[in-house]
């Protein structure tokens, strides 16, 4: 299935709701999740599927960070970048290892 980058800043950050509720995060870091969320999808654009990224993308994401950013702001916000993008990668692997594992069994 096709992930956009606003299906995956949907999906990070309700996922992220789910433990301010739970009290494993505070809401002043989901807020900053939230906004960084939206730094993303105005640069990407929100219907750019995930896979379509590359590095160099991500370098000129990287830079326009730095044009309102500070050193100690920008490494924050290119952390909280990663975390969305890695939490999606992190959720596609598991998806396809369970997809995979239950195909190996229906035909094993």
């Amino acid at each position: 299935a096709l992930v956009t980058e606003t299906n995956l800043d949907n999906k990070f950050l309700n996922a992220k709701r789910r433990k301010v509720e739970s009290g494993e995060l505070a809401a002043r870091t989901l807020q900053e999740l939230i906004r960084v969320g939206q730094r993303i999808s105005d640069f990407f654009g929100g219907d750019r599927p995930v896979e379509d990224l590359t590095p160099e993308d991500f370098a000129e994401l990287r830079c326009e960070l730095a044009k309102t950013c500070g050193p100690v702001r920008l490494g924050n916000e290119v952390g909280r970048v990663r975390s969305f993008f890695n939490w999606g990668a992190t959720i596609s692997v598991s998806r396809r290892t369970s997809v995979q594992s239950s195909r190996s069994r229906a035909h094993g």
